[in-house]
């Protein structure tokens, strides 16, 4: 007899042998026993779920000689012409071969006639994807009301190319990706059954591989029968699947920890030198980063992942020398590298530039840490703890120790010879009282000169109080006092006008004016058609317009909003 594929000796053969599929072979099995068939049903999934086999298993139980059965017997005749694939009322179709609308036609010829023997006529169509939208429209009719006798059974991989009307007239089934633990377990059996030698570390190898489709398990488990007979080593099963040593995936990861890159263009180099397929490299690193982060985030990772005890414990091992952030930042790195590997003309060159990139992240700092360095460079404040309370011991007008003024030369290490440090952003500051009271207690501000303007004064007390609206009450083009009143004119096109304008702000503004003033002044925001000046007071012209169109953009927004910066005119650049 000629030998037989493990995948074909070992098919389901009733429902209680099919794995993984509890809720469509539940809710067959019911409607057998209760006598609730429908006329039509479909079965999707990726390949080799058991599409086929189900709607094998549902033919018999529905022809079986004591049915309609949720168990069918397998031994009367109906149901062995059905296993052997010659029954004269099962007729199985090929949907990829027979998807025009001619052959549509020819079959439904067919259902109209009773059964030769059995009690239904069973149509099976198999990659009903395939069938074209004439096919489709030609089934539809007989699909909605069969004769009594007929019933439909349709698998497909991609039931998004079944028409809606055809979906709406059957009943679905989703069969669902094998887990690889259920996988290795039916594995096993077949091992045991075939006195097959086969660690389970191999079995689960085998499974992963699968990709949730028990058929390429069992397919790839003959491949290594083939090639080690009876007893398989780990070692030989690797080499034959062509399957990356977890060890290598691990050394890949610890690398990136210590930060040496020699050693994972080493690892790289002596991959390539094996023959090993680097692409299928760059999916197992992707596979291996996932499990980290799982790992380092959630407790019973072992169970969502599918671990072994002994894998688990490596896992948790290696993803303790990470952050949650980093390994968040290498996930999204060898995600973003899957396609360039894959079409790249030489993956080995690519590869090494992604471990170079993946070991210099410990180089590369948090943003919040960068955004408070330049805050405290914009306020004048070193990027340290916050200077000591004034009137404490050790506390000066400045705010550090010492009496060295914040954010100055003494308080930050030289730059390399040549080199330009930025100075610190200086801030007005109400001035010094008559009554004698210090200056304000902000150790980045400077005293305002002499016969500052109330706008320079309101300007100043805004920039404590709320900088966003400074910031953006610093483009009014020539604010003047005038009777009782602080006009602020801005552009037609401003786009800080319509904020200034709010009323909860010109209520702030005027309060701040009156308190500098002593008096009751009023804001008021007046409207400059045409051109427009720069921030302060320059002459209108195309420039100003510009400034406008570049301030719209969000994008400057951001940045301006981020780092204090404040508008500066095309036209002084130029010069």
């Amino acid at each position: 007899m000629a030998y037989q594929v493990l995948a074909l000796k070992f098919r389901p053969k009733t429902f209680d042998e099919v794995v993984a599929q509890k809720a469509a072979v539940t809710t067959l099995r019911n409607a057998l026993r209760e006598r609730r068939i429908a006329h039509g049903y479909i079965f999707s999934g990726v390949r080799g779920v058991g599409k086929t086999t189900l709607a094998r298993i549902f033919a018999k139980a529905l022809n079986c000689a004591s049915g309609p059965s949720p168990d069918p017997c397998g031994t009367c005749d109906s149901c062995r012409e059905v296993a052997e694939g010659r029954s004269m009322d099962v007729f199985e179709i090929d949907g990829a071969s027979n998807s025009g609308v001619d052959k549509m036609r020819d079959l439904l010829e067919v259902v109209r006639y009773s059964p030769a023997r059995d009690r239904y006529k069973i149509f099976i169509i198999d990659e009903f994807h395939q069938i074209s939208r004439s096919a489709f429209n030609a089934l539809l009719k007989t699909l909605e009301e069969p004769p009594p006798h007929v019933v439909f059974i349709m698998a497909t991989t991609e039931i998004n190319k079944v028409i809606p009307t055809i979906q709406s007239r059957c009943q679905q089934f989703d069969l669902r990706r094998i887990a690889p633990s259920e996988i290795a377990g039916r594995l096993r059996t077949v091992a045991a059954a075939e006195e097959i030698k086969v660690s389970d570390r191999t079995l689960a190898l085998l499974a992963r591989g699968a990709g949730g489709s028990m058929r390429d398990a069992l397919t790839a488990m003959d491949q290594l029968i083939a090639a080690c007979g009876n007893s398989i080593q780990d070692e030989d099963a690797r080499a034959v699947l062509g399957v990356i040593p977890e060890e290598e995936v691990e050394a890949f990861f610890a690398g990136i920890a210590a930060r040496d890159v020699a050693a994972l263009l080493g690892l790289v180099g002596r991959l390539s030198d094996r023959g090993y397929d680097l692409v299928a490299f760059g999916s197992e690193i992707y596979r291996g980063a996932r499990r980290l982060l799982l790992s380092r985030a959630l407790p019973g990772a072992a169970d969502v992942l599918d671990l072994s005890k002994e894998e688990a414990e490596r896992s948790r091992a290696l993803s303790e020398r990470f952050g949650e952030d980093e390994l968040l930042r290498i996930l999204n790195l060898i995600e973003e590298a899957q396609s360039g590997l894959r079409f790249s003309a030489q993956p080995r060159f690519y590869l090494e530039a992604l471990c170079a990139r993946l070991a210099r992240l410990g180089e590369l700092e948090p943003i919040a840490e960068i955004l408070s360095r330049l805050d405290s460079l914009g306020t004048g404040a070193p990027g340290g703890p916050a200077p000591a309370p004034a009137g404490t011991p050790g506390a000066s007008r400045s705010g550090s120790p010492g009496g060295k003024p914040a954010g100055g030369a003494a308080s930050r290490p030289a730059g390399p010879q040549g080199s330009r440090s930025i100075p610190p952003r200086r801030k007005l500051s109400e001035p010094e009282s008559s009554s004698g009271a210090g200056p304000p207690d902000d150790p980045g501000a400077l005293p305002l000169p002499d016969g500052a303007s109330l706008f320079e004064r309101v300007l100043a007390r805004l920039e404590s109080e709320n900088p966003t609206l400074a910031r953006n009450l610093g483009t009014a083009v020539g604010a003047r006092e005038e009777e009782g009143r602080l006009i602020l004119p801005f552009s037609e096109r401003s786009p800080f006008r319509p904020q200034i304008e709010q009323r909860v702000n010109l209520d702030l503004i005027s309060r701040f004016a009156s308190d500098a003033a002593g008096r009751p002044v009023t804001a008021k925001v007046v409207t400059i058609s045409g051109g427009r000046p720069d921030a302060r007071g320059g002459p209108e012209g195309p420039a100003g317009a510009l400034n406008d169109r570049v301030l719209s953009d969000p994008a400057v927004r951001r940045v301006l909003d981020t780092f204090g910066a404040r508008l500066v005119d095309v036209r002084e650049k130029k010069q």
